[in-house]
């Protein structure tokens, strides 16, 4: 963990110091004392599945820009996980998702200055166009057995091992 990431109290603005705390060093206010605790950001992400094809984007921009993914973004401070899935697939689609099911929570340091908790929901079914929109430069349906070679996340083949082998979630 890289405790040079913040150097002033989220509190009071006064300087952060380091010390063993809870079992390990952390960052804390050397002023009112206060953990500066250093947490994943919360993501979350749309596995739709339609007639054995898988819907990925192509990543616009870092990290991983050029790769492909599922439809996925940063949840909002005035949305739930799922509320962020369902925009977030809007947004890079224009697809509106129907029923969702979380399917998985996904740790994903692949940024280990920003690691990430990634909610994956499995979505039943979705209406609208498809057209690549905010963050993608491309949206397509890609057959299970024929899905690209340059992935942007190696978490997406376990999602997909773990939806095949579940019974039926809807």
């Amino acid at each position: 963990m890289n405790l040079d990431v913040i150097s002033h109290c989220f509190s009071c603005g006064k300087l952060a110091g380091q010390r063993y705390l809870e079992g390990r060093e952390r960052l804390f206010c050397q002023s009112c004392d206060l953990i500066l605790y250093q947490n994943p950001k919360p993501a979350a992400a749309v596995l739709l599945l339609r007639q054995n094809q898988i819907l990925l984007v192509k990543r616009a921009m870092e990290p991983q820009k050029g790769l492909w993914a599922l439809p996925a973004g940063f949840q909002e401070l005035d949305e739930t996980p799922e509320e962020a899935a369902r925009r977030e697939m809007h947004e890079e689609t224009g697809l509106k998702a129907g029923k969702l099911k979380l399917l998985d929570l996904i740790y994903n340091n692949h940024n280990p200055l920003k690691p990430v908790n990634v909610a994956i929901y499995l979505a039943e079914e979705a209406e609208g166009q498809l057209t690549a929109g905010d963050d993608v430069s491309q949206a397509y349906f890609f057959p299970i057995n024929q899905l690209p070679t340059q992935l942007a996340f190696n978490y997406i083949h376990d999602c997909l091992r773990k939806c095949v082998t579940l019974s039926p979630v809807f």
